[in-house]
């Protein structure tokens, strides 16, 4: 059980190595191919941080609610 977890662990680390560095390499793309975009610009970070949060509340809120409408017998009654 506990090779389970150690093997766990290196992944977890792996994966926050890869995640870093694409971060790395998506602020220097950013700094070199937008005008005017520093690599540690706080306006651009809370800019994308709002930008993320209004994508992901339409993606998970808008399908949400076009479900609600259905009402669960005509499903259940529907299915074969």
């Amino acid at each position: 059980m506990s090779a389970l977890i150690m093997d766990a662990e290196a992944d977890d680390r792996f994966r926050t190595v890869l995640v870093l560095t694409f971060a790395a390499l998506a602020t220097l793309l950013a700094t070199v191919g937008v005008f005017g975009v520093e690599g540690r610009d706080p306006t651009t970070y809370v800019g994308v941080v709002v930008l993320l949060v209004f994508v992901c509340f339409g993606a998970a809120f808008l399908p949400a609610m076009r479900v609600a409408k259905i009402a669960p017998m005509e499903v259940i009654s529907t299915e074969e």
